[in-house]
């Protein structure tokens, strides 16, 4: 009878257990990328429909002055977590997709120059012709793009313009790939950085990080109307945190764009704002957030929900499309960078640099926010973790991470299942 009562109580445990928790996210493989132990991975984007995914990494540690050779892109096939390896230009900063054409685009932001004195370059990369490679030229040190896959348009942000001393405004590169990849350039603010595409409305916005070339004033978002013989409009936001880059991103079912900053404080030491601004008139209202400086942003289109994490402290803040208020703070973990969201099984992706350690001396972690309960999970990844991209058809989430040249790779959901003993 005790054996029996024994195996009762186990098999009752277990179908509690397996009810109360019937999915869960792990760690399914870890990917070396790089080339070499140099090759820190800084840029990631996923082409849902080849289920594929591009990492791209620098060889040019802690300085872009201090190049030890070129990059490569690092393409990860979702279905064996096999990896091939592209060579691209030095110092790769950013990597976006075009899921319609299968091309993969590279902004390098020394060019073809080990010693980062050249004006850049993107390697267009072929997925459909074997990865193979071309070379566009643009102007000096593009650090971000994005694309537009319905008009095939790329838009590259070049940090100094055409000013290989950095004392002028930066411009935007406009790559038609309809045309041999011919370019146009677009006068925008002081150090650009991140560029988001309203595919809906064909504008472009642009995050300059100062409102001039001191950086005592706050930055402005440049609205490129590519309607419109890309005339621009410029678009006041707030002071950035220690100068960091602006990060943004658009809802292009509410034509809302969303920009984390630091409000009128350029100590950035009182808590920060999420500027909205409204696609169609350029106006803007300010989302006062908490406590602390904003980070990152991602929206949820189906349920209007905007997601803006917070480096310090750990945690993210809930804004309703709706109203533009913060409906919700859910706790992170420590140092959180980027975030992304996976529309189809609601959840949100939000990567603590720190893990849970207030030292930075442990490897970090994911927390995984459920979109419709605000309850949270901790999936453990590598070192140094900054950035974050999801492929919502396999529901697979990847994290590269800085400081041990791996990328981690994420089962949204993942069943448990009874093991026989």
């Amino acid at each position: 009878m005790r054996n029996t009562r024994s195996f009762q109580f186990v098999l009752l445990f277990s179908l509690v257990i397996a009810s109360q928790s019937a999915v869960a996210q792990v760690v399914i493989a870890t990917v070396p990328v790089g080339s070499s132990s140099l090759g820190l991975p800084v840029g990631i984007a996923v082409n849902s429909v080849t289920n594929k995914t591009y990492v791209a990494n620098t060889s040019c540690p802690g300085s872009y002055r201090n190049c030890h050779s070129a990059g490569t892109v690092t393409v990860i096939d979702g279905a064996t977590n096999q990896t091939t390896t592209v060579n691209v230009g030095v110092a790769p900063t950013a990597v976006a997709v075009n899921p319609v054409t299968n091309k993969i685009y590279v902004a390098n932001f020394c060019g073809n120059d080990l010693n980062c004195a050249s004006a850049g370059t993107v390697t267009v990369i072929d997925a459909n012709n074997n990865n193979s490679t071309t070379t566009v030229n643009v102007e000096v040190f593009p650090y971000a793009l994005a694309v537009n896959s319905v008009t095939n348009q790329i838009y590259v942000s070049n940090n100094c313009g055409n000013d290989l001393t950095c004392n002028s405004a930066g411009t935007v590169t406009v790559i038609d790939a309809n045309n041999n990849n011919s370019t146009t350039t677009v006068n925008v603010g002081f150090y650009p950085s991140r560029v988001v595409v309203n595919p809906v409305t064909n504008k472009i916005y642009v995050a300059n990080d100062c409102g001039d070339l001191a950086c005592i004033s706050p930055g402005t978002v440049t609205v490129i109307d590519a309607n419109n013989n890309n005339s621009t409009a410029t678009v006041n936001v707030g002071f950035l945190f220690n100068f960091e880059e602006v990060f943004l991103a658009v809802n292009s079912v509410s034509n809302q764009i969303y920009v984390p900053n630091c409000g009128t404080d350029g100590t950035c030491s009182s808590p920060g704002v999420v500027t909205v601004i409204d696609g169609a008139t350029n106006n803007t209202t300010t989302v006062n957030m908490p406590a602390g400086v904003p980070y990152d942003v991602a929206i949820n289109a189906i349920t209007n929900k905007i997601y803006v994490s917070n480096n310090s402290p750990g945690m993210v803040a809930v804004i309703d499309g709706v109203t533009n208020h913060i409906i919700q703070v859910v706790n992170v973990g420590l140092a959180a960078r980027g975030l992304a969201v996976d529309s189809v099984t609601n959840e949100i992706y939000v990567v603590n640099d720190c893990g849970s350690d207030p030292f930075c001396q442990s490897p970090g972690t994911v927390t995984v926010i459920n979109g419709a309960t605000y309850s949270t999970s901790l999936v453990a990844v590598g070192d140094g973790p900054e950035s974050i991209a999801v492929n919502e058809t396999t529901d697979r989430i990847y994290v590269p991470n800085n400081a041990d040249n791996t990328v981690s790779v994420i089962a949204g959901d993942t069943g448990l299942q009874f093991v026989p003993v």
